[in-house]
Parts: C-alpha cells; structure tokens; sequence
C-alpha cells in the first residue's frame, strides 16, 4: 500500500495527483493542478463561496453569449423574411401590371372569350371554382344578413 506519513504520525493519501496533511482548520487539498484554496488560510467556506461566484459569472457569461447568438439568428431571420416579402412584393407589382397590360391591349371582350376557353379546356376545375366561389359569397352573405347577438 502507498501512504505516506506526516509528523503527527497520521497517515494520508499520497500519489502522483497531489497530497493531503492533517489537521482539521488548516487542512489544504491539492491535485496535480494545485491547491483549490486562493491561500493556504482560506478556508473551505470561503473557497466553495469564491467558486461558487466564479460558477455564477461563467454562467453569466455564458448566458449573454447566448442571448448574442439568439439576437444574431433573430436578426438573420428577420433579413430573410424580409428579403422574401420584397420578392413576393415584387411577383405581385408584375402580375398586377401583366394583367393591367392584357386588359388594356386585349378588352373585356377577350377576357370573356379567354375564360371561355379555359373552362371548355378544364370543366372539372372550372365547376369547382366556381362551387367554391358560390360558397365563399354565400357564406359573406350569410354572416351580415344575420347577425349573432
């Protein structure tokens, strides 16, 4: 077994990882890094006390990093939205001038004759439209003709 002994003739722990001596005030605890006490006088309170702040500021800081990676990721987001919203936007300012464009060169009267051919071209498609949009109107109709009191 390997021990070795202090003057007091007690026997600790020893090894390559650090030593232990006697004594129960001044007792000091060391590993292969060195002593957790700040000085050999401190005591064990006062070092779970000054660790114990030392855990508390690495949580801290740890915590503020956080929130910096949250605010950049929130930030990175909201520019991507907003980079789709402007594209989407844009789509919308086209189609709108595409049909402004049709209706003005074209008339009404080949807007009639083109949505005739679309429904003759897809019947099936054109009935369900037209279900859909009977529903919606009825529905809108509905609600104000009989208010829920």
């Amino acid at each position: 077994m390997d021990s070795t002994s202090d003057k007091g003739g007690q026997s600790g722990r020893g090894g390559s990882s650090g030593s232990q001596s006697g004594g129960v005030s001044g007792e000091r605890y060391t590993s292969g890094q060195g002593s957790i006490y700040s000085s050999e006088s401190e005591t064990p309170i006062a070092t779970a006390e000054r660790m114990g702040r030392a855990g508390v500021e690495r949580a801290k800081e740890g915590v503020k990093e956080g929130v910096e990676r949250a605010k950049d990721s929130a930030s990175q987001v909201a520019h991507r939205v907003s980079d789709a919203a402007q594209f989407v936007t844009h789509k919308a300012e086209d189609a709108f001038e595409n049909a402004k464009q049709y209706l003005h060169e074209d008339g009404l009267k080949n807007l009639t004759n083109d949505l005739t051919n679309l429904v003759r071209r897809n019947p099936i498609p054109a009935l369900l439209c037209g279900v859909a949009i009977g529903f919606i109107v009825g529905q809108a109709g509905g609600r104000r003709s009989h208010p829920h009191g």
